[in-house]
């Protein structure tokens, strides 16, 4: 993940991380006032969003559009790989792509660690 991303989710968490990315991967957000704030409470709560107004206060940060990251992240949740493309408005194949990818990473992963 990017460093962005990482620093995020240390401040609200990993759910409300990606629940923000899925709303405004792309974008830069301002911190620096109430409207800004009530608009990141109606996606990642008012907890949430009080704790990333305190801590980029006075900040502009761009998000990446982290669809990698989302898709693992949903795919985590359950999701079918079409409701992921409904969700984040990308391709079914790209998503299906995306998770074999993954799948067969962690494979790999799992026969060299056992190799030792």
């Amino acid at each position: 993940m990017s460093e962005i991303i990482d620093e995020i989710a240390e401040v609200v968490g990993k759910t409300a991380t990606m629940q923000l990315l899925q709303v405004f991967g792309g974008c830069r957000l301002y911190f620096g006032h109430k409207k800004s704030c009530d608009d990141l409470a109606a996606v990642v709560g008012d907890k949430a969003a009080t704790a990333l107004s305190d801590y980029f206060c006075g900040e502009r940060i761009d998000l990446p559009l982290a669809r990698e990251e989302l898709v693992t992240w949903l795919a985590g949740q359950g999701k079918s790989v079409d409701e992921i493309a409904r969700l984040l408005r990308i391709r079914s194949r790209w998503v299906a792509s995306h998770i074999r990818a993954q799948k067969s990473r962690a494979r790999a992963a799992l026969f060299f660690d056992s190799r030792g």
